[in-house]
């Protein structure tokens, strides 16, 4: 009995340590000039919004109520995008 608790906490510790390593991220956006002098004062973007990826269902009313997807709008933005609604 004693083996199996110590084996459980050495697994959090060991999980706890992994887990705050930092990950490397990798990802460049470079943004063109015009985009930028185009939205610089804006919140938001309207666009023709290509759906790739949906949840399915809104998010439950106790957590926002939004329904968060994945998609694109090559025309305005340029780039994979999410929006909520």
């Amino acid at each position: 009995m004693r083996n199996h608790l110590s084996f459980s906490r050495l697994s959090v510790i060991a999980l706890t340590l992994l887990a705050s390593f930092p990950v490397p991220a990798e990802i460049s956006i470079t943004l063109n000039s015009t985009f930028i002098e185009r939205y610089k004062n804006r919140a938001t973007i309207d666009a023709k919004f290509t759906i790739d990826h949906s949840k399915g269902k809104p998010n439950p009313a106790s957590k926002d109520g939004d329904m968060h997807v994945a998609g694109r709008d090559a025309k305005n933005i340029g780039m994979p995008t999410v929006a909520r609604s």
